[in-house]
Order: C-alpha cells, then structure tokens, then sequence
C-alpha cells in the first residue's frame, strides 16, 4: 500500500509529461540521480546526487524534444509573450526559461521542492530561472489540489517550500567566500560548488543541499 505522504508525490509524477521524469537509481536503502548538461560548453558534464529518499520524485525542465526542434530546450510556457515594452526589468528575455532539475520530496509533513540549476561560470539569468521555475510548481500544486481525490494538502501536508540551489566549479577563493555570503549558507538560495574529476563529473550528497 502506497504510504500517504508517498501518493503525493505518486498524484505529481501523474501529472507531468513522462518524457520529464527522471528515473533514479536504487543504491541500498536510497537513492541516486544523475544530473546532465547537455551543451558542450559547459564546463559541468554530470553531477550525481546520492542519498534520496526512496520515496523522492526527480524531474527535469531542461527537456529537448529530440525529433522537429534542432536541439532547442522547451520553453516553459508558448504562452508569454518576450515583450520588451511590456516587462520593465532587463531580463524580460528569461520570462520563459526554467531551471534544470526539481527534486520533491516529503519530511516532517512538509512538501520540499529543490530547484537545481547548473551553471558554468555566468549565473546572471540562474535567479529568473529559479523564481519562474517556483511559480510553475505553485501551479502544479494549485492543479493537485484542485483535480486530485488527495486530501493529504488540507490534512497532513503542513507547509510547502522551495530551495534554490546552483551547481557550480569551485572559483576562486575569494570569489567563493563573496558568493556564500551573498547567497546564503543553505537558505532558500545557495550556491553549491562541485569539484570535478577529469571527465567533468562530481558526486554531491542529498544532505548537503536539501
């Protein structure tokens, strides 16, 4: 039988398009994942997540359709308009982007979403990305609430929130002590650094950026 903390996240993956369902790997007791980049650019190839909850559900935003679309990332929504006149600030032209991953998961009668983005060295869009990746889970949310027969939200489900978390390489040292202090240590932004080997891969526990 399907735990009730559990059929939330099973009612969410229900939802979602199945292309963007991220299959995770059993190791024990928990789980793993692996997060890609697919741009040759980027200095960050892979970066496996260990130690997810069973129960966890992992999906992607950085879906590439792979017949029709010349490798273009889906936008988030065809329904927004990019117009300059219309948004004030500069950076009207992420209105549509997303991040790259989102990692939900239930502890302590709370709904967790993690929202992953990886970035190489320039993270100046990454904010937008997050923040309009948030609004759609709210979304996604406001559909399970309203369609589902599950009414663990009005009974179990005491509170929902969302980290924002960026991979990035280690800069320097002086550089990384100025972004913590920005960002936050763990708070509801913050920059994870990944060291890479030589295949530009890392390994980073869940624990570190739940």
């Amino acid at each position: 039988m399907t735990h009730p903390k559990e059929s939330i996240l099973v009612d969410l993956k229900h939802i979602l398009a199945t292309e963007i369902v991220v299959n995770k790997e059993s190791c024990g007791q928990y789980f793993s994942v692996k997060f890609t980049e697919s741009s040759p650019n980027s200095k960050i190839k892979e970066i496996e997540i260990k130690g997810l909850p069973k129960d966890s559900l992992v999906f992607t935003l950085d879906y590439v359709p792979q017949k029709g679309n010349n490798n273009h990332k889906m936008p988030l929504t065809n329904y927004i308009n990019q117009t300059k006149d219309f948004f004030e600030k500069s950076d009207y032209k992420s209105v549509r982007k997303s991040c790259d991953y989102v990692i939900a998961y239930v502890e302590n009668d709370i709904l967790h979403f993690v929202l992953c983005e990886i970035k190489s060295e320039n993270n100046s869009d990454a904010k937008a990305q997050l923040e309009n990746t948030e609004i759609f889970l709210k979304y996604l949310v406001g559909i399970l609430e309203k369609y589902t027969k599950n009414e663990l939200f009005k009974n179990q489900i005491s509170q929902i929130t969302y980290m924002f978390r960026i991979f990035k390489v280690p800069p320097s040292e002086g550089m990384r002590k100025e972004t913590m202090q920005q960002n936050g240590n763990l708070e509801k932004i913050s920059t994870i650094f990944c060291g890479l080997d030589k295949n530009r891969s890392c390994c980073v526990h869940f624990r570190k950026i739940k």
